[in-house]
């Protein structure tokens, strides 16, 4: 990894670097660790289940550390929409289902970012209707305004302010930015 830029301009708007991606790896290995601990002496390899898009590039790299730990896991992911260009959430709806049974077993949810908390609930509740054995839910970053969850998070994922936030996942409105190494928000113009 080259050096990150500290600020960045997309599509005209300007977003400084929040979380680079050294701070990122760190998150993917503390999460990589907590799933071994939790997880080494079960009967069955856990599914690793990322929320498309943006919980994609966490559950690779959450993976790729599973693997060089030789912890054995099932990687699995479910296409919600719902939110989107506009801060009201509508009725959520799957549009790509996991491409594995879910039913009896332990099933660790890989998101990018808690902001409303709406689609994660929807995931969550998904998931437990498909009566897993049980849910676990690790984020990479949460956004410091409230939101609501109907379970408990494993981790501690990075705070966010408010505001717009591309990278490691998550895109701009446009879809721009989700391949960026670090995270990135938007820098408000006075």
């Amino acid at each position: 990894m080259g050096l990150e830029k500290k600020l960045i301009t997309i599509g005209g708007v300007d977003y400084a670097l929040t979380i680079p991606a050294s701070e990122i790896q760190k998150k993917v290995k503390e999460t990589g660790m907590d799933i071994i601990n939790k997880y080494r002496e079960k009967k069955h390899a856990p599914i690793i289940l990322a929320i498309s898009n943006g919980g994609v590039p966490f559950a690779i790299d959450a993976i790729r550390y599973l693997d060089g730990e030789g912890f054995a896991n099932e990687y699995a992911s479910i296409g919600v929409e719902g939110y989107g260009k506009t801060e009201k959430v509508g009725k959520i709806s799957v549009y790509s289902h996991p491409r594995v049974l879910l039913f009896g077993r332990d099933v660790i949810i890989l998101e990018d970012l808690i902001d409303t908390g709406h689609s994660l609930n929807f995931v969550y509740k998904y998931v437990k209707e498909k009566q897993a054995k049980s849910v676990a839910v690790y984020p990479v970053c949460k956004k410091l305004k409230h939101f609501e969850l109907d379970f408990y998070i494993s981790g501690v994922p990075f705070e966010l302010p408010d505001g717009w936030a591309i990278g490691y996942g998550m895109n701009d409105k446009n879809g721009f930015g989700r391949g960026l190494s670090g995270i990135y928000v938007r820098v408000e113009s006075n």
